[in-house]
């Protein structure tokens, strides 16, 4: 890619990027609330439940992307 080229996207995807406190903060914010420590299975954002994307709820999607990750790896 060519420095323009990655200098164009890195630009345009500043106002969505999060410096690295706030990239890890929902995550820090999961590990350490004592009210959360039974919660599994879902999908924060914000240090808020969200629903997942439909994507990411699709199961044949998933298994394929699975497949796939094996086979990239190596694993299958």
């Amino acid at each position: 890619m060519s420095p323009m080229v990655s200098g164009l996207i890195g630009f345009l995807s500043r106002p969505s990027s999060k410096n690295i406190p706030e990239g890890a903060a929902t995550s820090c914010y999961v590990a350490v609330r004592p009210e959360l420590a039974g919660i599994t299975g879902q999908y924060f954002d914000n240090c808020t439940v969200v629903e997942p994307s439909r994507p990411a709820r699709d199961e044949a999607l998933s298994e394929r992307l699975w497949e796939v990750s094996e086979q990239l790896t190596g694993l299958r």
